[in-house]
């Protein structure tokens, strides 16, 4: 649970999309955004860093679903919370956490971290070509 957790926070921050600026001022400060405000739905992958790969699915209506470690079936619910993104599973588990994006890079894939040290790179799911007729 604990890695599915994970790999739908990476997901969630790497596919956020970055507020408009705000109109600079003469008090406005420049300061690079460091992290989306708001997780994209969408289909992700995150990969940890001995190899295992987990699948997950973050929905609109702010509820994950994916495979836990052991290929049960997860689910839940998440939210940013003080700039992380919080997953709660369904029902809650002890390894419920949050997790700490770094910018995506031009792919969308980002580098996550969770609070218990748990690192991983999440990348957008592969989207399959339709098949021709």
């Amino acid at each position: 649970m604990r890695n599915l957790l994970f790999l739908a926070s990476v997901a969630a921050l790497a596919a956020c999309s970055e507020p408009a600026p705000e109109p600079a001022t003469e008090e406005a400060t420049a300061e690079p955004a460091t992290m989306a405000e708001a997780p994209a739905p969408g289909d992700y992958v995150a990969v940890y860093e001995d190899g295992t790969e987990q699948p997950f699915t973050m929905n609109a209506d702010g509820t994950w679903t994916g495979t836990g470690l052991d290929g049960a079936p997860a689910n839940g619910s998440y939210a940013q919370v003080d700039g992380k993104t919080c997953f709660t599973t369904d029902p809650p588990a002890e390894d419920d956490s949050c997790w700490t994006n770094s910018p995506a890079a031009a792919d969308g894939s980002f580098e996550t971290v969770n609070d218990q040290g748990v690192k991983a790179t999440v990348k957008p799911a592969a989207v399959e070509a339709p098949a021709a007729e």
